[in-house]
């Protein structure tokens, strides 16, 4: 599990015990932070017992930052998470490797958006030649690692690189895998 964080105190923690707290144990954390200025590497020290690997120094980004974590990452699947997201349940990772994934790529499902007034649920949907939009958030998709090892998001796209990641995949032919359960509650 890899968690970008810049300036985000508050959300950090939120996120750290969400992953502490899942029933299954057998993972890694990663924490990729930009040089935090607002206490977040405070927390992280913190907790430095509890994570597996640590960056913390400038990037260009968002997806810099993933692409660090990618690199460090030595478990079979990856998921990020964004500071302030949470796994759904306390039992999202064991629901995960208790299926049979062996035979997808990219095994991905729904994300609660909670916008302080209003909660709702983002359904997937399927990867097609016709999608233009990202179908699924990146918080709520498990990539075989090796796949986001040969090839990391670009930094040419500023809000897009995920799009751009997994519809290279979706057109060299990885096996998506779509399952209806909600696996993030996102800001």
């Amino acid at each position: 599990v890899i968690i970008v964080s810049l300036n985000s105190k508050r959300d950090f923690l939120k996120t750290l015990k969400s992953i502490l707290n899942q029933k299954y144990r057998n993972y890694e954390i990663i924490v990729i932070d930009g040089m935090s200025s607002d206490g977040t590497l405070d927390l992280v020290k913190k907790y430095k017992n509890k994570i597996s690997k640590i960056i913390i120094e400038k990037d260009k980004g968002i997806y810099h930052a993933m692409n660090k974590g990618i690199k460090i990452s030595s478990g079979r699947w990856t998921i990020f998470m964004n500071s302030g997201d949470i796994f759904y349940k306390k039992n999202t990772l064991k629901s995960f490797i208790s299926k049979d994934n062996q035979y997808h790529d990219i095994v991905y499902g729904d994300t609660l958006v909670d916008a302080k007034s209003i909660q709702y649920v983002v359904k997937s949907k399927v990867f097609d030649t016709s999608t233009i939009l990202m179908p699924f958030c990146h918080q709520s998709v498990f990539v075989k690692s090796f796949l986001l090892k040969k090839r990391n998001f670009s930094l040419k796209y500023r809000f897009s690189s995920d799009f751009d990641f997994f519809y290279y995949c979706y057109l060299s032919g990885k096996k998506f895998y779509k399952i209806d359960n909600v696996i993030s509650k996102v800001k």
